[in-house]
Formats: C-alpha cells, structure tokens, sequence
C-alpha cells in the first residue's frame, strides 16, 4: 500500500488508572481496565505557521478507514452505533440492507425491516424536494457489522466528523447487542461484565482520533495496532503517557 503521508504522526497516550476515572462521558469503575487514546496530527516541522503561531492543519481525518478498522481483528463482530447527522440515514440503510446487516433505529419500537422500501423512497421524494411527515432524517443507525463496514464508513460517510460513534469489537456474536450498545453509546455506561466479553470498545473523537477501552487487550496489544496502522498508513507514532 502506498503510504498516504510521511508528514502526519498518531499520538497514542495511555490513560491513567485510578480505581474510577470519566473517560468523555463514560464512568469506569474498575482498576483493570486498560485504555488508549490514539489522536493524529502533523510533525512538528509540518505545521503551518502564520505570524509566528500555528494555524489549523488538516488532512489525517482521511486516515480513519485504515485507523478504524486497524484495531479490529480480522473476523470481528462489530456493534456499531453509526451517526448520520447529514441526512445520511436513507442511504445508510440501503448500504446496511445490500451488504445483509442487520440494523435498527433507536426509538423505533417496531422492526424497521418492513419499512426500508419506503424509506428508500423518502430519500429519492426529498432528493426531488417532497418532504413527508414519516421520513427518517439524522437518526442513528445501530448496526451488526464487520471492520471492513466500518472503514467503508468512514470513507464515505462525513457526519462522524461532527459526532461521536460508538463501536463494541468481539470476537463472537453478542445477545442482546441493541441493548449492549444503547448502554454504551447513549447513556455512556458500559459494565466489568460486558468488556470481558469483548475485544474492546472504541469510539472516535470527532476527527482527531479514537478512544480504546479493554481488558481483554493488553497495553502492548493495542500500541502493536497503532504501529500497524501508522506502516499502512505511512505515519509516525509517538507514544506519550499521561
């Protein structure tokens, strides 16, 4: 693969751990957990600078395809609650439903397979300016998918750059995944019992970078993915702790 930049450098930073600690919203209660905080931004000499102080530097948001899906194992289930804030919902679910996924709307208490024809319309009536009462606009998608998924996302989806998305990465299926993830990525909880039975949970920041949380990964595992992630995207990694 040709290297996407020799400039950009992911910086992953281990988290601290305290017998409870607030990661973002999330409250973890629990001493083993170990968390990792991956976030891009260009070298030091590759910073633009304007009078004499830095300006904003764009460009390793283009990186999240291959970071994404660097720290899910080949094979992975993934539960992921997908954001669509820009009227994205229509075509998430016609993507989902072609590749056979299975997905549900939060909020929505019946099942939403039924209805994907229409809403494949609703998409095409306000592409063409007809507007109808029962559209689906900006809701969140949860989702059963895999880590290719999840980078096809990445690349063409745009509305995780001004929201946060929640993945559960495991090794076997789960029960009660829609519930699992509505814990997780809604009411930002997420119990000892569930992580065990998981690879890790992960979620973006925006689009500066990921937040990694496991016990099942060891500190070394996780950095061993960064590294991977930054030869195949042509990056340098700086490892820092806080």
């Amino acid at each position: 693969m040709i290297p996407m930049s020799d400039c950009m450098k992911l910086v992953a930073s281990r988290g601290r751990e305290p017998n409870s600690i607030l990661i973002g919203d999330w409250h973890i209660e629990d001493p083993q957990y170990i968390w990792l905080d991956v976030s891009w931004e260009p070298s030091e000499e590759d910073w633009n600078h304007k009078f004499g102080k830095r300006i904003s530097y764009r460009g390793g948001e283009h990186g999240f395809p291959i970071l994404s899906s660097s720290f899910m194992a080949e094979g992975s289930v993934v539960y992921a609650k997908f954001s669509t804030l820009l009227g994205e919902t229509p075509a998430m679910i016609h993507d989902l439903q072609e590749r056979r996924f299975r997905f549900e709307i939060p909020s929505q208490t019946t099942n939403i397979g039924p209805k994907l024809n229409e809403e494949r319309k609703s998409w095409w009536r306000r592409r063409f300016g007809a507007r109808t009462r029962d559209q689906v606009i900006d809701k969140a998608v949860y989702a059963e998918v895999d880590r290719n998924f999840v980078a096809f996302y990445f690349k063409h989806y745009g509305s995780w750059q001004s929201d946060i998305c929640t993945f559960l990465v495991s090794q076997k299926p789960l029960a009660d995944w829609v519930q699992h993830l509505d814990q997780a990525a809604r009411k930002r909880h997420i119990k000892k019992e569930l992580l065990a039975k998981i690879d890790l949970l992960m979620s973006n920041a925006w689009e500066h970078g990921f937040d990694l949380l496991s016990i099942n990964r060891s500190y070394e595992q996780l950095l061993e993915m960064a590294k991977e992630a930054c030869v195949k995207l042509g990056w340098k990694l700086e490892v820092t702790t806080t």
